[in-house]
């Protein structure tokens, strides 16, 4: 779990919580300064409006107009003291209120590392809450849970790292993270944020519907075993996706009917053993979508009706395909860049579609 820093309080953008204020030294003279210039011009004004061009000579006008400039700068002074009374406290509030949101963040977090699910589960609660209200450390907050997402776990209760409702808890977090991408205008969204999900567990998952937008998603090193992991309906926009070093054993990746724009989606150097990759009606527009140097034994991947416009390339260089199946059927493709280059494949299906003018000559069919 990531530790706030401690000097937080004091930041000059985002949470900037002690006022920036000009020293008494500056304030006061340039105040006077101010006030003696209002007067003169009050009472330059107020002869010319009189049609008397002449200054008063009198003592007692002269001990009028001093008295009265006097009070005007005492007035100025204090209106000046006032302000800097009102902000120094205002700094003082945003103080203790990130004191109060450091709190919290350091009891979310303990929650978390609790042995008691429903205190782990509340944990999840109150640490997505804070992101929604600390909008300064919204980032930290999401890393949290990204982070206890790739805490060690087995859903065997065989297993000696089993933790009891655990699943339950994961769920939620996940849940979380997806309801907070779903609306890129809502007040509270997280997209733009980036997700760390290295070296975790996946044996079910969703992220239908959610925006991924300018920014980083991870997967490296990741095992995709026994379910589903959903993007059905996502949208990718200028952001990198990586799934470098994953495994994928009985799993299926849906990407289906999502659109990329301006993405560069990375799987590179994974193995897929009985495993489904689906990207069925998807659109790509100025993307990369490097899928080289891994090994898929007994897997499926499907480019079904899928469209490709002429900033787009595909890269299988380096991978093997055996006893499965690469399928581009009713694909359409706009000039993309096509590259099986150092690819081969034993009994498996290939229909490239579009793209069969363009299979690379090491390609082993």
């Amino acid at each position: 779990m990531k530790e706030l820093d401690k000097g937080t309080h004091r930041r000059k953008s985002g949470g900037q919580h002690a006022p920036s204020l000009w020293s008494m030294w500056t304030t006061a003279p340039l105040a006077v300064l101010f006030a003696g210039g209002l007067c003169v011009l009050i009472f330059w004004g107020l002869h010319r409006l009189a049609g008397d061009s002449k200054p008063p000579t009198s003592n007692l006008d002269l001990i009028k107009t001093t008295l009265t400039v006097a009070a005007l700068i005492a007035a100025v002074l204090t209106g000046v003291y006032a302000y800097r009374k009102q902000r120094v406290a205002e700094g003082d509030a945003s103080r203790a209120d990130a004191q109060h949101l450091a709190d919290l963040y350091a009891k979310a977090a303990e929650q978390l590392g609790h042995a008691n699910a429903a205190v782990r589960l509340a944990g999840v609660y109150a640490m997505t809450q804070l992101a929604d209200d600390w909008k300064s450390r919204r980032q930290a907050c999401i890393d949290v849970l990204c982070a206890y997402v790739r805490m060690p776990y087995d859903p065997s209760p065989e297993s000696p790292i089993y933790k009891e409702g655990e699943r339950t808890v994961r769920s939620t977090v996940l849940r979380v993270i997806r309801e907070h991408l779903k609306n890129p205008s809502h007040c509270d969204t997280w997209c733009g944020s980036d997700l760390d999900f290295t070296g975790a567990y996946f044996d079910e998952g969703s992220f239908s519907e959610c925006n991924f937008i300018k920014c980083e998603v991870l997967f490296d090193y990741c095992t995709f075993t026994g379910g589903a992991t959903y993007f059905y309906d996502a949208k990718f926009r200028d952001a990198e996706i990586h799934f470098f070093n994953a495994k994928f054993k009985d799993a299926t990746i849906h990407f289906d009917d999502s659109s990329f724009s301006s993405v560069h989606l990375y799987l590179v150097d994974n193995n897929a053993d009985s495993s489904r990759f689906n990207f069925e009606d998807c659109s790509f527009e100025g993307c990369v979508l490097d899928l080289c140097k891994s090994k898929y034994l007994r897997a499926d991947i499907n480019f079904t009706a899928a469209t490709f416009d002429h900033e787009t390339s595909i890269s299988f260089k380096g991978s093997t395909f055996e006893l499965g199946s690469i399928e581009f059927t009713r694909a359409a493709q706009d000039d993309c860049r096509f590259d099986l280059h150092e690819s081969q494949t034993k009994s498996t299906s290939v229909d490239l579609g579009p793209f069969v003018e363009t299979q690379g000559p090491n390609l082993s069919i």
